[in-house]
């Protein structure tokens, strides 16, 4: 009886160690994966860093000084991923993510970590992982990823191929006497534009086809030395 005692606990033990190993194993294989850190700014002000920013203003948003003009900006960025994180992420892991949630006030970026519940990997003709959709996209409440190959990480996209953007905040910023805004709102004028220069301000912000439409969808600013050099 004693002996038949310590086999039946040999027997739990050895099996709680075994259930013991699989949890710590599993609890291992689960990662978060987080965003590359920003560009060039984690929060925007009056003085940012040398770089080409997503920003969204108006025209109202031009202020002339005694010195020339400075411009208040909304400035922006996106969600980047090592390439290596993705193409290893597995369903369980959890993803620290920008999404946007749409309410009858409009639409809003929020950070969220998201459990990873099904994972659709798109190749190209060569291979390359390209896409990636994350809980079945963005159609049915997931992420989409795009692989930019220039810089080996992938973006968090919207369905239509834009940046799911969010705002990292306002600057004013001195525009530069050697500014220039190229306006591509008129296909027509494309591949170039039309390009304006300092001496054209304010009418190039201010009036024209698409002033009010200065999103960050659709506008660049190009900052060096702490001045604005280039709208695009």
């Amino acid at each position: 009886m004693k002996r038949k005692i310590l086999i039946m606990a040999g027997i739990c033990m050895v099996t709680l160690a075994g259930c013991q190993g699989k949890q710590a194993e599993s609890t291992a294989e689960v990662k978060l994966i987080t965003p590359l850190p920003a560009q060039y700014a984690e929060e925007a002000g009056d003085e940012m860093p040398d770089g080409t920013y997503p920003v969204s203003f108006t025209g109202d948003d031009l202020t002339e000084t005694g010195d020339g003009y400075t411009l208040t900006m909304e400035f922006y960025d996106y969600d980047r991923y090592d390439k290596d994180d993705i193409r290893s992420m597995k369903v369980g892991d959890t993803i620290n993510v920008t999404v946007m949630e749409y309410t009858d006030a409009g639409s809003n970026a929020v950070h969220k970590d998201l459990e990873v519940e099904s994972i659709d990997m798109t190749n190209d003709e060569a291979g390359e992982i390209i896409a990636v959709d994350i809980n079945g996209g963005i159609e049915e409440g997931g992420v989409y990823l795009y692989y930019d190959s220039d810089f080996e990480v992938y973006g968090n996209m919207l369905w239509d191929g834009s940046a799911t953007y969010y705002s990292i905040g306002k600057g004013m910023i001195p525009v530069s006497e050697d500014f220039q805004f190229v306006d591509c709102f008129d296909y027509e004028t494309l591949p170039d534009g039309v390009v304006t220069g300092y001496e054209d301000l304010p009418d190039s912000l201010t009036t024209g086809e698409g002033a009010d439409y200065f999103i960050a969808n659709n506008m660049e600013a190009v900052i060096r030395n702490g001045e604005i050099v280039q709208l695009v």
